[in-house]
């Protein structure tokens, strides 16, 4: 019977599997934090004992300050800051919060995004009733949205 190389010794080991994905103490910096899906994903971050950023929109102070609070009542560490996606001056001041808070950031996850209404196509219309600005706005929130936090932040 062919030996396994020495390195899978340490694969199989259970310890090495349990800790290969170990993000414990990460910062970790989530745009649309107090959305939906953002949440979701900042409450798992939270148990895997990341240094969490909450960003959020001015209208999701509250959502998200709550969000921040049952976090840390869980044991977790987090702060919410509020931002705008599409504001590089904003995102600039958040940045600079973030390292005065924890001087770093490990990960960045883009969880800002929507849809409009009018953007979209109803089965009884075609595409050339679409609202043109409408999913201009909806591209800009998605697309610039996750393009400009990633180049301040990243």
């Amino acid at each position: 019977m062919k030996e396994s190389p020495k390195y899978m010794e340490n694969i199989l080991h259970a310890d090495y599997m349990e800790n290969l994905f170990d993000i414990k103490d990460r910062v970790v910096v989530t745009t649309g934090a107090t959305g939906v899906l953002g949440s979701t994903i900042v409450k798992y971050f939270a148990a895997q004992g990341c240094k969490l950023v909450l960003l959020g929109r001015a209208h999701s102070l509250e959502k998200g300050r709550a969000l921040a609070d049952e976090i840390k009542a869980s044991g977790g560490e987090a702060i919410f800051l509020v931002t705008d996606v599409l504001d590089e001056s904003v995102l600039e001041g958040n940045f600079n919060d973030i390292m005065k808070a924890y001087g770093r950031i490990d990960v960045l996850l883009n969880a800002a995004g929507g849809n409009m209404g009018p953007a979209n196509v109803s089965p009884e219309q075609t595409v050339f009733d679409i609202d043109i600005d409408a999913t201009r706005k909806v591209f800009e929130l998605n697309i610039m949205g996750a393009i400009l936090p990633t180049k301040v932040f990243a």
